[in-house]
């Protein structure tokens, strides 16, 4: 099916998703930052203290979307998208209001679970789940919100802090989500019933069958197993040892764009660029993004993640380099373009990777659990990059060392994948 004949047909779940991903942004790194000189100001901290501050409350979300994200598998998609936006509200109101740093590290922490943690894995899995022979498009289809937040977002968040304050700025965007993101949301999915109850029927045909098959295979022990898909617990998928063989390449575009971006303004004084242009660079990280989700969704559904996994992270290598050795302004244009085009594909594969290894039925506690390392992991950039500015080294340097990672994370990633190749069932361990 094309994408033009897929959103045709499920337009209203394809927009939710797209209008989710994209309501992210505000508790996305990037957007965040914007109030970072105000923050620091006003609470008297220093890049590695608000990188501490901020690393506190990302760690803390990712413990709490281990139990909250898992939640998706049980409750109604309209309930759950509901509560995430009412916390992102609350988020909002708390950050408007903190009069401490109790109080500030409580709302970043509320943003983070709500914007970067538990909107992005409910896309996600509902992609995943009801619309399970077009992942990937999908996938990259809901995706491009993270781009197009990234163009809407900013230079009205600036506009904002300038004429209204910080504070204030807050405010407005928690009254905004309610009254207008959350009617909007519950429109797009008045027919959710219908959808999941059919995903139900399918499910258990599926498990139908698989215990069909069991019985003939025990009939008949000499006939030759078929591949079919087993629905994989959360434990069982811990206890996979290429599980976290993929890891190191699964984490990297959040944890360097986290970095990165979180120390945006520390890179264009390193560097002599102008605030401004870096910003408009933004446009072409996104530009790059919906490529790279649109392009790397056709090609999984068309080819699989097999053979698109060792090479979806090349452009975000070449970005690290060209970060690491150039000075020149037109050197952020290109990194944002390299970079771009890696973030945006790393949606599509991942959208059909987790399904197609290990099954849709515990798919939200799954991805809960991953996105919760990829929160916890990402917490740790901000202040590891703080000290190591505080302390003398570029960005640019630090960007040569994420190049390093990266083609180590690949090797990984490649290893694995052949492990997979190899062995590819589908077929979960016997739980312990």
């Amino acid at each position: 099916m094309s994408y033009f004949r897929l959103l045709r047909a499920e337009w209203r779940l394809l927009i939710f998703g797209l209008s989710f991903t994209c309501l992210s942004g505000f508790g996305q790194t990037f957007f965040i930052s914007l109030f970072g000189a105000e923050i620091r100001d006003e609470f008297g901290l220093t890049h590695g203290g608000f990188g501490t501050l901020y690393s506190v409350g990302t760690f803390a979300s990712a413990v709490s979307i281990i139990w909250l994200g898992k939640m998706i598998d049980h409750v109604d998609l309209r309930l759950y998208a509901s509560l995430i936006c009412l916390g992102m509200v609350a988020a909002c109101f708390l950050m408007s209001a903190a009069a401490s740093l109790f109080g500030l590290t409580l709302a970043i922490y509320m943003l983070r679970m709500t914007g970067q943690g538990l909107m992005g894995h409910t896309t996600m899995t509902s992609m995943a789940r009801y619309l399970p022979d077009h992942r990937g498009k999908a996938s990259g289809i809901s995706a491009t919100g993270h781009q197009l937040s990234e163009v809407l977002m900013p230079v009205p968040a600036v506009i904002l802090i300038t004429e209204f304050g910080w504070r204030q700025s807050w405010t407005g965007i928690g009254i905004f989500v309610l009254l207008a993101v959350l009617p909007w949301l519950l429109w797009l999915l008045r027919n959710h019933k219908e959808r999941h109850d059919a995903y139900v029927s399918r499910l258990a045909a599926e498990e139908a069958a698989a215990l069909a098959e069991d019985a003939a295979e025990a009939a008949a022990s000499d006939a030759p197993k078929k591949a079919r898909v087993k629905h994989w617990t959360r434990k069982q998928v811990l206890s996979d040892w290429r599980f976290y063989l993929l890891l190191p390449a699964i984490t990297a575009p959040a944890l360097i764009s986290t970095g990165i971006f979180f120390h945006q303004a520390v890179l264009v004084e390193e560097k002599g660029w102008s605030a401004a242009w870096f910003a408009l660079t933004f446009s072409a990280f996104a530009v790059a993004g919906v490529v790279g989700s649109i392009v790397s969704g056709s090609l999984v559904d068309r080819f699989g993640f097999f053979k698109i996994l060792p090479f979806y992270l090349m452009p975000m290598v070449l970005g690290m380099i060209v970060l690491f050795s150039f000075n020149p302004p037109i050197t952020a244009l290109v990194f944002m373009l390299l970079h771009g085009l890696s973030n945006g594909g790393t949606v599509g594969v991942y959208g059909v990777l987790w399904p197609d290894l290990y099954g849709t039925k515990h798919l939200g506690a799954i991805r809960a659990a991953i996105m919760a390392i990829m929160v916890f992991i990402t917490s740790l950039t901000p202040p590891a990059m703080g000290v190591m500015i505080d302390h003398g080294v570029s960005v640019a340097a630090i960007a040569g060392g994420f190049a390093v990672y990266l083609v180590m994370a690949i090797a990984l990633l490649v290893f694995a994948a052949n492990s997979h190749r190899k062995t590819y069932m589908h077929t979960a361990p016997a739980a312990k």
